[in-house]
């Protein structure tokens, strides 16, 4: 850590007083696996019924 040529040849004492996280947390790392989850399912659900559409106007 620098802190500046102000405390150059002295004595500092630093104490942490919080730590922030840029990474999510495990909850919400679970949270936006289930929501991704959920998209995906729907997206397929979506696709099934567009293909099947499809391909019952090429049958005819």
């Amino acid at each position: 850590m620098y802190l500046g040529t102000e405390y150059a040849n002295k004595r500092v004492t630093v104490a942490i007083v919080e730590v922030e996280s840029e990474a999510p947390d495990d909850d919400e790392l679970a949270a936006a696996y289930r929501d991704a989850s959920n998209s995906a399912s729907s997206l397929a659900d979506e696709w099934d019924d567009a293909s099947a559409e499809a391909w019952d106007d090429l049958e005819r």
